[in-house]
């Protein structure tokens, strides 16, 4: 769309001075298995694990999910893979990880961490917006699908080639797990020394296909076939984990780094896997398939050589890792995981940390050392304190712990799949703009906000042409007119702005107008209340940027709720883009419709007969819709019209809306007609309670 721009007022945030912040490298290991580990009895030699469990915390209650994405979706969002619809991994043509959701790598990133992902992704390829570049990975390099051939690098049971680096396709030569290894170590050599670092460094050893150095395999000349290639790649997996840990010591950085090492779910049942002396393996919502091997160190800090039996969940990594650097998490969602950092760093167990995990079909739930397995025909119960492996179900013999579980369960499964929640916050709408058509046919624009809560208000309203010209926007109009209207009233009115007032527009970071020119903008306080801002054309018709700023923001009292907007949708320049700000911390629940056909009742000639919306931040679409009846959670959305007083959208009309948890930042909405349709639409954003 030729010359279109939108200005937005700028959020300022002060910087906050922080002590030195530790590096973080997380290391995950692909279906390893209970057993795998040497610390566990397994097959293979793992001295530098096992000398990584000595010199930090063993994990020893540390839960993944059944399979592979729902673990790192919810390591990477602090929420659990039920909430996130990730109950199993995801296939290559699968969107994965919704954009809506807010990743660990972004809020280290936003502290000045330099990031990046080394290894595997599987959260979701199908656009760009859904890469590791795009989710606050800095740096990638690895596959992004659930497997590769180690030597080939083609995508598991293909010819196609997965290996990259920052969009760039490799065909390098070498194995897999030497390369990953490789890169991360290569990282840690270039990286600025003034940034501290989180690196996510996900091997993709030991899934299958089983392939291994023959070196390796003769390493265990008692074994054969597929459990002495097995061995050489749980081998291979350690001597790599020890390879970037020394470069770590050669750069003595070690007693500055958190490292977390865990495995994303248990050993695959149709490989030499052992999950022993668990219960079954990947797949499986029992212990050999979530409950891994896992360890944290960070010398000096955390109590060497200790075993915690601290219940820990993937989603708790989230919040537990961000307390530890420091770092403010920046989530707009609410953690589903917990902040167990002072459990580690005591040594402590907190005896109430309750969870739910689920698989493809069957869902278990945690609490109290209690553990109950819902299938699809019977309830299990088990004491896993005293019974790892799960052997008896306690179902008949502890009734008032079976009973209390499984409304534990249900309301844990409620909670998942029902409405998600904002993170407790200061969040608020503050600041709208609107580009639409003025005059002519396309009449007169006209948009109405509500001030909600209780005091008072102090608004900068500005009505932009002239000055558009200078951003490159043809047929800007020429000197537009504006009034704030309260009910019949108007009470403030102006056709050439103020000098007085460029003071505020520098205030709110609102750009700019040129001296002398006739935009148009009034600075008033209001007290809570409904009212419009209209902007007329003075016998002339263009385009205009209509802009509302909260020229108080920083303070408390009265706040901007709700705003709506009646114009004319056209094609190309004539198309209606509402801009907002969401200012504050937390994040805000909106409800954002575009009517078209159910203005109809109220009497409006020529409206859009299918209204179209989408929301955007930056260039990533977020959502969209052009059927509001059709929507997944349209329930949702009417309860959410209802909740705020906005009128009822008729049953099956093709009116649009969206209902979005949005965290704070700039946002455009474009509004469009159907099959380049054209008409009046009203559209409006609700700050939901």
């Amino acid at each position: 769309m030729k010359g279109l721009l939108l200005v937005f007022a700028a959020l300022l945030f002060a910087a906050v001075a922080r002590p030195a912040a530790p590096n973080v490298l997380v290391v995950i290991a692909d279906d390893l298995g209970w057993g795998d580990v040497g610390y566990h009895g397994g097959i293979a030699r793992t001295p530098r694990l096992d000398r990584f469990v000595r010199e930090g915390v063993e994990l020893n209650r540390f839960y993944a999910n059944p399979s592979c994405t729902p673990t790192r979706a919810a390591f990477l969002t602090g929420r659990a893979a039920l909430r996130l619809g990730l109950r199993e991994q995801i296939g290559p043509n699968q969107d994965g990880l919704a954009l809506t959701e807010h990743l660990i790598a972004e809020s280290f990133r936003a502290a000045g961490y330099a990031t990046a992902l080394t290894g595997k992704w599987h959260l979701g390829s199908t656009a760009p917006a859904r890469l590791p570049g795009a989710r606050g990975f800095e740096r990638f390099y690895g596959f992004l699908g659930a497997a590769i051939g180690y030597n080939t690098h083609f995508a598991e049971n293909t010819t196609r080639l997965d290996w990259q680096r920052d969009g760039v396709m490799l065909n390098e030569t070498g194995y897999s797990t030497d390369l990953l290894a490789t890169e991360e170590i290569r990282l840690l050599r270039t990286r600025d020394p003034a940034r501290p670092f989180f690196h996510v460094l996900s091997f993709n050893a030991p899934h299958t296909p089983l392939e291994a150095p023959e070196e390796l395999r003769r390493n265990y000349p008692t074994l054969s076939g597929d459990a002495q290639t097995y061995a050489a790649m749980l081998e291979s997996l350690d001597t790599n984990f020890g390879r970037v840990l020394d470069e770590l010591d050669a750069q003595r950085i070690a007693a500055d780094t958190l490292v977390l090492f865990f495995s994303d779910n248990g050993g695959a049942g149709q490989t030499p896997a052992s999950n022993a002396p668990l219960r079954l393996a990947k797949g499986n919502v029992y212990e050999g398939g979530i409950r891994v091997p896992a360890a944290i160190r960070w010398p000096g800090v955390l109590p060497a050589g200790t075993r915690s039996e601290q219940f820990i969940a993937a989603a708790d990594l989230f919040p537990t890792l961000a307390a530890a650097a420091g770092v403010a998490p920046r989530n707009a969602l609410a953690f589903d995981g917990e902040n167990l950092w002072p459990q580690l760093r005591a040594g402590s167990v907190r005896g109430d940390r309750a969870f739910t995990v689920v698989s493809a079909a069957n869902t278990a739930h945690f609490e109290g050392g209690w553990k109950l397995v819902r299938l699809a025909q019977r309830d299990e119960l088990y004491d896993l304190v005293a019974d790892p492996g799960e052997t008896t179900n306690r179902l008949g013999t502890e009734p008032a712990v079976a009973t209390r579980l499984r409304a534990a369960l249900e309301a844990s499964v409620a909670r998942l799949t029902g409405p998600d929640l904002p993170v407790a916050g200061t969040a608020r709408l503050g600041n709208l703009a609107a580009r639409a058509r003025v005059g002519g046919a396309a009449g007169t624009p006209i948009v109405g906000f509500v001030i909600g809560g209780t005091g008072t208000k102090r608004m900068l309203a500005r009505a932009v042409g002239p000055a558009l010209a200078g951003f490159g926007v043809a047929a800007a109009l020429a000197d537009p007119a504006l009034a704030l209207v309260g009910g019949a009233t108007t009470l403030a009115a102006n056709e050439n702005w103020l000098a007085a007032d460029a003071a505020t527009f520098a205030a709110v970071g609102a750009f700019a107008l040129g001296t002398g020119s006739r935009d148009a903008a009034v600075v008033t306080t209001l007290p809570a209340g409904a009212y419009s801002a209209v902007v007329g054309d003075n016998n002339g018709a263009g385009i205009a940027l209509l802009e509302l700023y909260d020229a108080d923001a920083a303070g408390a009292g009265a706040t901007l709720a709700n705003a709506s907007m009646r114009a004319f949708v056209g094609t190309g320049e004539e198309a209606l883009i509402p801009g907002f700000v969401i200012g504050g911390t937390g994040a805000v629940r909106l409800l954002i419709r575009a009517a078209g056909p159910a203005l109809a009742s109220f009497g409006v000639a020529g409206a859009l007969a299918d209204p179209q919306i989408t929301v955007f931040q930056g260039t990533a679409a977020l959502a969209t819709n052009d059927n509001w009846s059709t929507a997944a959670n349209a329930g949702d959305i009417a309860a959410a019209a209802a909740q705020v007083g906005a009128f009822a959208f008729p049953s099956g009309s093709r009116d649009a809306a969206l209902l979005l948890t949005l965290p704070a930042g700039s946002y455009t909405a474009t509004v469009s007609g159907g099959g380049g349709a054209t008409g009046t639409a009203l559209v409006e954003l609700y700050s939901i309670p």
